[in-house]
């Protein structure tokens, strides 16, 4: 019913002890708290409040590879500590949603980094978070970016969106979308009853 994905002992940055690949392909990961139908591409379902969802720190969970790479999400609250999710959009892969995360409850990211980025000159995928309620705190990093040296290319939407309380208060939150001309970066966009 829950899902937990332990802690690792080295930085998430590396594939170490707790690590998720799918080099190119996708993660789907859903905690649905009771018996029921859940479909294989989870972009559809719609999370209820049961059914949780926890990555520790130092968990790696990565996408990236030489086809369009993705990881969805679904649960009630979701918790992803200091873990690090990756993808990327390789090749000729459509644009969308390649980090996707939607918690009926809360979502919280406690010193989280996820990044998208792409191989060559086009546009990476967007990072589209979800939840009743969605707290992030200590670090947490949201980037969409070009490839290092890449002379074009530009990075995907951050969208947020919080039926109730957004909270980006904590020390250190970072939403960052970066470009190589002549692309505009993405937008980022946030939607909140409360926002603070």
């Amino acid at each position: 019913q829950d899902v937990r994905i332990g802690a690792g002992s080295t930085p998430a940055a590396s594939c170490g002890v707790a690590c998720l690949q799918a080099p190119g392909g996708s993660i789907r990961i859903a905690a649905v708290g009771e018996a029921r139908t859940v479909p294989v591409d989870l972009r559809s379902y719609v999370p209820g409040t049961a059914g949780h969802v926890d990555i520790a720190p130092n968990v790696l969970v990565d996408a990236r590879g030489n086809r369009t790479g993705t990881v969805v999400i679904r649960g009630g609250d979701i918790q992803l500590g200091a873990a690090r999710l990756r993808a990327d959009l390789a090749g000729s892969g459509a644009v969308g949603q390649a980090i996707d995360v939607a918690g009926g409850g809360t979502l919280r990211l406690d010193g989280t980094v996820m990044d998208v980025s792409t191989d060559g000159p086009r546009r990476t995928g967007s990072i589209a978070l979800s939840a009743q309620n969605l707290v992030a705190t200590r670090g947490t990093t949201l980037t969409t970016a070009p490839c290092s040296g890449c002379s074009g290319g530009a990075g995907g939407a951050i969208r947020l969106d919080a039926a109730n309380l957004l909270d980006l208060s904590g020390t250190g939150v970072v939403l960052s979308t970066q470009t190589a001309n002549p692309l505009a970066a993405g937008n980022i966009d946030l939607r909140a009853d409360q926002i603070r």
